[in-house]
């Protein structure tokens, strides 16, 4: 509406300008005609002024009559006495302002003679022109339109009369009236018609300027933007489009934000989680090792086949459902040590299918689709078999009272950055794509966020601990990959886990190829055992002795190492703790070596974030040990750490090997 109004004035203000324009030249035009006739007659009338013919001068006003808008002419000798006067008798008075001429207003004062150029009055109604009448040389009709200069000082002497010449302003007002009334006609047709449409034509632009400021301005609030349609294919049409794009564009960011902030909230609470279960199951492991330790000890101490026996052998059972527990929750918090090896993961996962079969209902299809000649993956076949066991034990699940298909299939994949971008724990490169789908009832939208979950599971009470996919989440985290899941109510759900596969090339190990040792009997043997809980130094004592080694249990780092300092040649093996105060067992252990650099050291961990093979080795562990430890298991380790010293004599006691 303003621009409208603004186009408006500016019309008016052009037309009233145009028209004082058009007003003065039509003006000006009659004044030069005057002055022109004037000077004419004037020049014209020489001779019947000079000689006072009033019948020349007649014939002169006659001529002079039949121009048009010219009503009077009066001619005047030298006096002001008035020779001739003739009136156009066509011209009404009332248009003129002359009216009849008296003898009186014939005589006129020769101070209005006084003037040598011509000058006119503008009365009212008419133009009232001026001229002198000059003697001399005699000037033809084109001589005398070119306005002699009469101000020369030799022509002030010549001016022998003067004639009048009285213009009517009747035709200049009537085309003035004329001029006026049709610029009036054209602002009313502006008004009408050009009006309305500047205003559509403004508003068009207008509307979608002001839907663009209003949209800049949600923006910039941070509310939902809605698009502009697109009405045209100008340049109003491509800002609005553009404008769409930006705002389908800030959607999609926004949305990748909501997603990327979800994930994320998922990653510091899976986290969080994953520390509080590490730092339980580290308390946890501790309590199994006195169990389980003073277990097999009470076993050694009560009759093969009495009832005690029996009662020990279940407890022990149970101890050891409890550690496989224990090392689920370690595996799903990402703690457990080791380091992983070049294996292909097509033949660790047609094994696994293989042992899977005989669990599954035969009213499962297992469909595989396993590609061969795939690039090998830093990993632990345990790892991966413990992730094709729940995720096919959890598909199978969903599909036991129905059946169905259950797709298995393995498949090298390419990330770029683009859909890297979507996912925090995806970077570019090459990736094993493991995926695992069923047909079964699906996951509920509102619990997709905790499947995760330790502890969290669908199935009725008795059917399953609720780590499973826990554990699934911890170990592929563990690899640097990343598990996606995708699934609607009554569709059955699609897990896809992405391994990263090796950069550099590495020796590939075959699944299944281990090293076997069974070294002779060693008995006899001294062993520093240093561990800052007293339950489980007393019971690792006991567990030794019972094997027939001579045993210095400690609590004390500091203390320890004293002992060890005054006789270091004493000792065969030492056995310490990784998490003690004031000195974890890799500093202990390089103290040690400071000491006696070939004795053989056991580490025992509950477990350790930052522990890897490389860094046990660089200070000369010989292995690593994970709580809670069998009788069976400490007898293995020691042995295979006191074989190479035996055979090479270096012990501190006889060699006794049987």
């Amino acid at each position: 509406m303003i621009f409208t109004t603004s186009i408006f004035l500016l019309i008016a203000a052009f037309t009233f300008f145009f028209f004082q324009y058009q007003s003065s030249t039509l003006t000006m035009h009659l004044t030069q005609r005057g002055l022109l006739i004037s000077q004419i007659l004037a020049h014209s009338s020489k001779i019947g002024v000079f000689s006072e013919n009033a019948a020349l001068l007649t014939a002169l006003g006659e001529g002079i009559l039949q121009q048009s808008d010219v009503y009077e002419v009066s001619i005047y000798n030298r006096q002001g006495k008035l020779l001739k006067n003739l009136k156009n008798a066509s011209f009404d008075s009332k248009s003129t302002d002359s009216g009849e001429t008296s003898p009186e207003q014939a005589a006129l004062s020769p101070e209005a003679f006084r003037s040598e150029l011509p000058f006119y009055d503008n009365a009212p109604r008419a133009f009232i022109f001026f001229a002198p009448v000059l003697s001399g040389e005699i000037f033809d009709i084109e001589q005398a339109t070119s306005f002699p200069d009469i101000s020369r000082p030799e022509s002030r002497d010549r001016v022998i009369g003067f004639v009048r010449v009285a213009m009517t302003k009747a035709n200049l007002n009537q085309q003035l009236n004329k001029l006026l009334a049709t610029g009036i006609f054209i602002g009313l047709i502006f008004l009408v018609v050009i009006a309305p449409m500047i205003f559509l034509i403004s508003k068009r632009i207008s509307q979608p300027l002001k839907k663009l400021t209003e949209g800049v301005n949600m923006i910039g609030a941070g509310g939902e933007v809605k698009n502009i349609p697109v009405e045209s294919d100008d340049e109003i049409g491509k800002l609005a489009h553009a404008f769409n794009q930006m705002a389908e564009s800030l959607k999609t960011r926004e949305s990748e934000n909501q997603t990327l902030s979800k994930q994320l909230h998922l990653v510091q609470k899976m986290e969080a989680i994953g520390t509080m279960a590490g730092g339980i199951a580290h308390d946890f492991n501790n309590i199994l090792s006195a169990i389980m330790g003073y277990t097999e000890l009470a076993m050694l101490e009560t009759p093969k086949e009495g009832c005690q026996q029996k009662k020990l052998k279940e407890v022990f059972k149970a101890s050891l459902r409890a550690k496989d527990l224990v090392n689920q929750i370690l595996t799903f918090s990402r703690q457990v040590p080791g380091e992983p090896k070049p294996y292909k993961l097509a033949v660790i996962i047609k094994e696994a299918l293989k042992m899977l079969r005989a669990s599954i209902p035969s009213s499962v299809e297992i469909r595989q689709n396993i590609a061969s000649n795939l690039s090998p993956v830093m990993t632990d076949p345990t790892h991966i078999h413990q992730v094709i066991m729940n995720l096919c034990v959890n598909a199978a699940h969903a599909m036991k009272e129905k059946g169905g298909l259950l797709k298995v299939s393995l498949e090298d994949v390419t990330i770029n950055a683009k859909k890297a971008s979507l996912n925090p724990d995806f970077r570019p490169g090459k990736y094993q794509k493991l995926t695992v789908e069923d047909a079964g009832h699906g996951i509920q939208p509102e619990i997709m966020d905790r499947i995760f979950d330790p502890f969290f599971s669908t199935k009725p009470t008795g059917e399953g601990t609720g780590l499973g996919l826990s554990v699934v989440h911890g170990i592929i985290k563990n690899h640097g990959g990343v598990v996606l899941v995708s699934s609607s109510p009554g569709e059955g759900a699609v897990f896809e886990v992405y391994f990263p596969v090796m950069e550099v090339e590495a020796p590939l190990v075959e699944c299944g190829q281990s090293v076997s040792i069974t070294p002779s009997r060693i008995k006899n043997r001294r062993i520093l055992l240093i561990d800052d809980e007293a339950m489980l130094a007393a019971v690792g004592h006991d567990l030794l002795e019972s094997l027939e080694y001579e045993v210095v249990a400690e609590t004390s780092v500091h203390r320890a190492l004293n002992i060890f300092r005054e006789s270091p040649d004493k000792f065969d093996l030492v056995i310490t703790d990784m998490t003690m105060p004031h000195m974890n067992g890799l500093d202990f252990a390089a103290e040690i070596r400071k000491i006696h650099r070939d004795i053989p050291i056991i580490l025992c961990t509950g477990y350790s974030d930052s522990l890897s093979e490389s860094a046990a080795k660089s200070v000369g562990i010989h292995e690593i040990l994970t709580k809670p430890l069998t009788r069976t298991r400490i007898s293995e380790a020691v042995q295979k750490a006191l074989l190479p010293r035996a055979l090479s004599g270096g012990t501190s006691g006889r060699a006794d090997i049987s």
